[in-house]
């Protein structure tokens, strides 16, 4: 498994973190508390894990911190302040992984995010499932 990073991802303050994270997590080695649940988008090849920004939803989550339970552990709507997403790519044929960003606060308003998403597909995704994207590490 090989997970890597796009120029937009290392921007993040904590990237590093997050990269260890997320590679531990797809490992299979634990699931963080302030993960939630983890599915595709309708962009080819991106998904997205709900992630817990303040201490009271990563809380909250921890109470549901048994695997099959994972798939609980989402933000509400109407709660755009606690609604953060960290986006990725998966390429299956390679098994390899690009962490794009963390979206938010409110990731479940389209309005406000598809045009960006459609972006980060194009500049990003797609060049880097074609293997044609140096920005990785």
């Amino acid at each position: 498994m090989i997970v890597n990073t796009c120029s937009l991802f290392r921007q993040i303050d904590s990237w590093k973190k997050h990269k260890i994270t997320f590679s531990d997590y797809k490992a299979g080695k634990y699931v963080p508390d302030y993960y939630g649940r983890d599915a595709s988008l309708s962009h080819p090849h991106v998904h997205h894990i709900h992630l817990a920004m303040t201490k009271s939803l990563e809380k909250a989550w921890k109470r549901k911190s048994a695997i099959h339970q994972l798939y609980y552990r989402t933000t509400k709507i109407n709660d755009p302040d606690n609604d953060y997403w960290l986006l990725y790519a998966y390429d299956d044929i390679d098994e390899k992984y690009l962490l794009l960003t963390i979206l938010g606060p409110d990731a479940h308003n389209n309005d406000k995010w598809r045009s960006y998403l459609q972006n980060l597909y194009l500049h990003f995704v797609e060049p880097w499932i074609l293997g044609k994207l140096e920005c990785c590490e």
